[in-house]
């Protein structure tokens, strides 16, 4: 099994931590990957406000890129994923004006590359044999998952998926009514406090509901969770202090990685409580 991968922008950048623990977990599940190293930006649905064909035309250029090499594109990034999904959609229904856009690139698209994000990934490699490689069950981790906006608007992954891939590492994924909202980054720029407030209402949300820690999908969802949670107390007024983990650092220790390995120690939010209770 092999992937044409896209980090996206925030994983090379602001969490390199996360780029790392995706090519250590799929080095060791087996899964072979060609990083698309001059791929552009995905557009993460500002430049589709302002110039919606540069951004059509780019992304068939990232998506070329993957053609040639015969892979499907996979992301860590669910913006990234939203982006790119509805964006090949548009593409291939209008082939002949994207390609003659960029065959002054000197590059072509047959529409053939399928979007996927690294949850769909290990759903297709199995998570029978995901779990045949858990060296530190995850007994006593209750991760409250949290899909945000793109993994289910427009183009919603299969029912439960994340949960699925949790519960093959033997942790206890909690319910909790949160894990569908908008992490609050899209308008942090503009309204800083309004997104400090969503993302106070998923933290505390899972905390209430019983969660040890929050699991994301997404390199944006993680800064405002993770990076700004300081800031998110001082708004709420209320300590919350819950470590935030991409989904490949989760499955990253249920493989017997350590802190250091997943970078999880370059978080802001203390990680130890998690590695501790993965190995009492």
């Amino acid at each position: 099994m092999k992937v044409a991968y896209y980090p996206g922008c925030v994983a090379k950048g602001a969490c390199k931590e996360l780029d790392l623990s995706v090519r250590l977990v799929l080095e060791r599940l087996g899964i072979g990957v060609t990083e698309l190293d001059t791929a552009s930006c995905c557009g993460a649905g500002v430049m589709n406000e302002v110039k919606p064909k540069l951004n059509h035309v780019l992304n068939a250029r990232t998506f070329s890129m993957a053609e040639k090499l015969n892979l499907d594109l996979m992301t860590i990034c669910s913006t990234c994923y939203g982006r790119f999904k509805s964006s090949n959609q548009y593409i291939k229904q209008n082939l002949d004006a994207i390609n003659k856009e960029i065959k002054k690139i000197k590059t072509s698209y047959n529409g053939n590359v399928k979007v996927k994000h690294f949850v769909e990934v290990l759903n297709d490699y199995g998570l029978d044999e995901l779990n045949k490689k858990v060296k530190k069950p995850l007994r006593t981790l209750k991760p409250a998952v949290v899909y945000g906006c793109h993994l289910l608007r427009p183009h919603a992954v299969e029912n439960n998926i994340m949960e699925n891939v949790c519960k093959s590492l033997h942790s206890k994924p909690i319910n909790f009514e949160s894990k569908g909202r908008c992490c609050g980054f899209p308008i942090l720029m503009t309204n800083r406090k309004t997104s400090l407030k969503l993302a106070g209402k998923v933290l505390t949300d899972a905390i209430d509901n019983g969660a040890n820690c929050l699991v994301v999908s997404c390199p944006l969802c993680h800064m405002n969770y993770d990076s700004l949670q300081p800031e998110v107390e001082k708004v709420l007024g209320r300590k919350i202090k819950l470590p935030v983990l991409h989904l490949s650092q989760l499955i990253g220790l249920a493989l017997g990685l350590t802190m250091e390995e997943l970078g999880m120690d370059k978080h802001i939010v203390d990680c130890d409580k998690v590695y501790h209770l993965v190995h009492l």
